[in-house]
């Protein structure tokens, strides 16, 4: 009868190498981002000269490869050069002056001490002195706490400044005396086609997975769902899930009930524990989950009653943020100032 042909064995796996399906995961080649890589490139290219380098604002949807884009170009700097050095800061995780400053200093290897941010800018000063550049990305920009750090870093002669965040206003509420200290060239990195999400998607799969264990068809509903939401990071995380949920049945191939199973898990967590936001923002999506379909005033009078006691127009401006990080979809109703009233769902396949 054959009954275990189909049960995976104890000592074997689905997964050739699960990290390949992590955010983080940086593949050698990054492909559909050639442009971008190029036009970043030659911000930096100054810096050869020992020259200020040109300054970028990168923004665009989360998920369309603006971190990816921006590691893999400094990379390649490092393995070119050492008189130019790449610093990438994550301001989601360190996000107060003192932390990024530190956090520079401890990249340029340069000793400074730990308790007083001054002198970590003069460890990153006495630092660029006895290099040519030094390029200096700060991802989620808009979770720092303030924006002073950017006056000291922009005394130096030899720099270039990468802005990176998902929000395309930003700019729009900097200081007007930084914006034109700091010059921003704007890159927009617009959301990947079906046929290169598909593409991409299968070049992971074939890194992460064993040969013959993802079908075709369960395959296809992956990059649908990917595409519809515009996030290489939902494939990601299907596949992954997906598999795990396959090998948890002891099976030797991937159904299309694991990746039900894998996209139940993703509205259970994955929007609000995967998203850089604030916390009235997190707050915002868990009511939402918990409430579908709930409408605007409704959502605002539940908001209030987590002890939030914001104006209505500031708790707007975070709904309308959400939906254009395309974390929540939103239907018109007849109820409201002439029916403009809005219904809320957490974003689903």
């Amino acid at each position: 009868m054959k009954l275990f042909k189909d049960i995976l064995a104890e000592e074997e796996s689905l997964f050739k190498n699960e990290e390949a399906l992590d955010f983080e995961y940086l593949p050698k080649l990054l492909p559909f981002r050639e442009d971008q890589q190029r036009y970043m490139a030659e911000c930096i290219k100054p810096l050869f000269q020992g020259r200020r380098g040109r300054n970028l604002f990168i923004y665009g949807y989360p998920g369309v490869g603006k971190t990816a884009c921006v590691k893999s170009v400094f990379r390649e700097l490092e393995e070119f050069t050492d008189n130019v050095v790449p610093c990438y800061v994550n301001c989601w995780k360190l996000e107060t002056p003192f932390a990024i400053l530190s956090e520079i200093a401890t990249q340029l290897d340069s000793f400074y001490h730990k308790k007083r941010s001054q002198e970590a800018l003069y460890a990153i000063q006495r630092k660029a002195r006895k290099l040519k550049g030094i390029a200096l990305a700060f991802d989620e920009i808009d979770k720092a706490r303030n924006l002073d750090f950017l006056y000291k870093l922009l005394d130096l002669r030899n720099i270039t400044i990468f802005l990176i965040t998902n929000r395309r206003d930003f700019l729009s509420n900097l200081e007007l005396r930084l914006r034109s200290r700091l010059a921003l060239e704007s890159l927009e990195l617009e959301p990947y086609t079906y046929e290169q999400t598909e593409i991409i998607l299968k070049e992971r799969l074939k890194l992460a997975f064993m040969p013959n264990v993802f079908p075709a068809e369960v395959f296809r509903e992956v990059v649908k769902a990917t595409y519809k939401l515009k996030d290489i990071r939902v494939g990601l995380y299907l596949m992954l899930e997906a598999g795990r949920f396959a090998e948890r049945d002891g099976c030797r191939k991937i159904e299309m009930r694991h990746l039900d199973l894998a996209k139940e898990k993703y509205l259970e967590e994955f929007p609000i524990k995967s998203s850089p936001t604030t916390e009235e923002e997190k707050t915002i999506l868990k009511l939402i989950k918990k409430n579908p379909g709930i409408t605007t005033g409704e959502l605002f009078q539940l908001f209030r009653k987590e002890g939030y006691q914001l104006p209505e127009r500031t708790f707007r401006s975070y709904l309308k943020k959400l939906y254009e990080q395309n974390l929540v979809r939103r239907e018109p109703t007849s109820k409201g100032f002439r029916g403009k009233s809005m219904r809320w769902w957490l974003s689903y396949f």
